[in-house]
């Protein structure tokens, strides 16, 4: 969820437009401050809230007083504060309280910093970059835990997308959000077609109340994968109505024809993307496993990305990625590699690629703990380029002379950064 600019919706319930307006009591429940919207969805809005009681954020969800007299959309929303209040979990969000806020309903939850899976995947679209495999395992990993903690207690998602998937900023952890279709088992009511068109199952689709269930997930979960590593979703098109029926009908298209190097991986996609969810993976655990495991067999020469033919960046700065991402795609498509190029924005990111793979080259942006991340880079990969970016040319000479590593002066400066890059590229 990015926090954006402190507005409200048209129609807040009373007691919430009081204490956005006043910035004092009365509080929601006795203890939440509400300062900025955050998020605004079909049935309600979800706002970024201090609770005054333990100091901490919380994010709060309320429903839209339009839709608080309708006795289904109530129930809805009564079936996502339980089914998060039965979880635990790490990688789910967590509920902290229910309740009446004037004229509608509310509940407090966690609230998690940080960017969207959707927009992380936009990201590398635009960019033209790829996700790493490894971080991509890594997360799907944890979100199949967080998946198999609601299928224990009978707790169907129903509705598991790159959008309800939320990268924590400073953790790098991914939680699971917006159980708001959520269904235990025996819950589900004919009529009710809940999900999103790109990664619904067919028995959702159909709304076959005996079918839907754990598995259901692993297809959306499936779903998800496909698209964290193919840039696109396996049924991908304008209109809904045309992926509902290629959900049904048609065979999902083999990874690799989006991304070659992928190609042991297909066998696990079409398994867990088969139409019947008898023919699918047990669970979300089991399909990530045999992911892993596939891209553990994968001759080291399809790898992606080839070893000594990417280069890395860690910035947090979204101005500085897209310079790096540029300058770096050219690079290395004048020197006749690969064009790939990974962007990290979390240190445990970056060594996690590190071990999976030697790039040219690693651009690290100096906002932090700069040397002492060299320092560990240099140690796991010797013949990695280093390139430091820094607005002060004259720290750390020394240090920078015994890592090998070479700086570009901030501003950022293209040329430069593409100068530099040229002639670590040239010595490999």
């Amino acid at each position: 969820m990015r926090v954006v600019a402190p507005t409200l919706p048209r129609h807040p319930s009373t007691e919430i437009r009081r204490v956005a307006d006043r910035g004092s009591e009365p509080l929601v429940d006795g203890r939440y401050r509400v300062l900025d919207r955050i998020a605004q969805g079909g049935m309600g809005v979800v706002y970024r809230a201090e609770d005054v009681m333990l100091q901490r954020l919380a994010a709060l969800k309320v429903i839209d007083p339009r839709f608080a007299q309708s006795t289904s959309l109530v129930q809805q929303f009564h079936r996502e504060a339980r089914a998060l209040a039965r979880l635990r979990h790490d990688n789910v969000v967590q509920i902290y309280a229910f309740g009446a806020s004037g004229r509608s309903y509310f509940f407090a939850m966690e609230y998690v910093e940080g960017e969207n899976l959707d927009a992380v995947i936009e990201r590398c679209r635009s960019e033209d970059t790829w996700l790493p495999l490894d971080h991509v395992l890594a997360i799907l990993r944890k979100v199949a835990g967080g998946l198999g903690a609601a299928h224990e207690r009978h707790v169907t998602h129903r509705d598991v997308k790159p959008a309800n998937i939320v990268i924590e900023r400073e953790t790098g952890r991914p939680v699971l959000v917006d159980f708001g279709i959520a269904r235990r088992a025996g819950d589900t009511h004919a009529g009710e077609v809940a999900g999103t068109p790109a990664y619904m199952a067919p028995e959702q689709i159909r709304n076959d109340v005996d079918l839907i269930g754990p598995r259901s997930d692993v297809y959306a979960l499936a779903c998800t994968a496909y698209e964290m590593i193919a840039r696109r979703p396996p049924f991908d098109g304008e209109h809904p109505q045309s992926m509902i029926f290629a959900h049904l009908d048609r065979p999902p298209p083999p990874l690799s024809g989006f991304r070659p190097s992928c190609a042991g991986l297909d066998a696990v996609f079409a398994r867990a993307l088969a139409k019947h969810p008898a023919d699918r993976h047990a669970s979300c655990t089991a399909f990530v496993g045999d992911l892993e495991a596939a891209a553990a067999w994968t001759p080291p020469v399809a790898k992606e990305p080839r070893a000594a033919a990417d280069v890395i960046v860690l910035a947090s700065d979204e101005g500085i990625r897209r310079i790096v991402v540029r300058e770096a795609a050219r690079s290395l498509k004048d020197a006749g590699r690969a064009t790939d190029v990974a962007c990290v924005s979390a240190t445990d990111e970056l060594l996690a690629a590190l071990a999976a793979r030697a790039p040219a080259a690693v651009v690290l942006d100096d906002a932090g703990a700069t040397v002492t991340i060299a320092r560990r880079l240099r140690a796991l990969a010797p013949g990695t380029g280093i390139v430091v970016l820094t607005r002060d040319m004259l720290a750390e000479r020394a240090v920078w002379s015994e890592l090998d590593a070479r700086r570009v002066a901030k501003p950022l400066s293209s040329r430069a950064l593409a100068a530099t890059l040229d002639a670590i590229l040239a010595r490999r």
